[in-house]
């Protein structure tokens, strides 16, 4: 532990040291560089995120905002240092309070990148795994097969196996509110995925003639919402570690 505190202090002594001699304007400039480098990454997943509608409609809208908790934690993590300037801190007290600090707000970040990797698992879960058993899973896998008793009606009455669902007399009815909003997330899914069905296998299209055979939409997605799990949760947390450990720094910093 001595070995520790010693190479610490030697270190903070050293980055300390160069930015007292860089000047106060250079200081600034320093931290709020440091800020932006951590934050870049969570906010460019946001502003990639928030126009991906297949996470929106999964995962909705709270997982994606919480890229936004990086930038807002750290600005906020500044608003201790009026404080301790005002108020006259023993040593120890003073130790204590920075570590706390630390502690809180990077314990904040890791606590945002587990609930997003948990609940990409949970919805991954769903997709792939036990398709229809949720009510969203459940909602989408129905009107698939309203889409898809309909698509079939019409092929019989036309006589035609090759007839798009769109060109089917009577589609514009099928598309009607309270439909309409799933009926084109069904055909985004299809055209995005280039995948047949949803909770089964081996399923004709119904939008996307072009897709690939045998490959189920909720797979596809369960797929993508894992990955952007782990790409957005996995971040998060590594950052609120990296905040707990130069608090530890600090709190075992002996020229503070």
């Amino acid at each position: 532990m001595e070995w520790f505190s010693s190479t610490n202090t030697k270190l903070l002594d050293y980055f300390l040291d160069k930015a007292a001699s860089s000047g106060k304007g250079t200081q600034n400039v320093l931290g709020f560089f440091a800020i932006g480098l951590l934050s870049s990454y969570p906010v460019v997943c946001f502003m990639n995120l928030r126009e991906n509608q297949h996470i929106l409609f999964w995962m909705g809208k709270l997982p994606v905002f919480l890229n936004l908790g990086v930038p807002v934690t750290l600005c906020s993590m500044l608003l201790i240092v009026p404080i301790l300037t005002w108020t006259a801190f023993t040593k120890n007290c003073l130790k204590r309070t920075l570590l706390c600090w630390f502690l809180l707000n990077g314990t904040v970040l890791i606590g945002y990148g587990l609930y997003i990797v948990k609940s990409a698992f949970v919805v991954s879960n769903e997709l792939v795994y036990t398709c229809g058993s949720g009510e969203l899973t459940a909602k989408v896998q129905k009107e698939w097969e309203r889409l898809n008793n309909f698509h079939k009606a019409c092929k019989e009455h036309e006589q035609a196996n090759d007839i798009f669902i769109q060109q089917c007399p009577g589609f514009e009815d099928m598309e009607q509110p309270p439909h309409d909003e799933l009926v084109e997330y069904i055909m985004d899914m299809e055209m995005d995925y280039n995948c047949q069905g949803f909770c089964q296998f081996w399923k004709n299209p119904l939008f996307n003639v072009e897709s690939y055979t045998g490959e189920r939409c909720a797979s596809r997605i369960g797929d993508q919402v894992l990955n952007v799990g782990f790409e957005v949760g996995l971040p998060l947390m590594s950052i609120g570690v990296l905040i707990i450990l130069v608090g530890i720094c600090l709190a075992n910093y002996d020229h503070l």
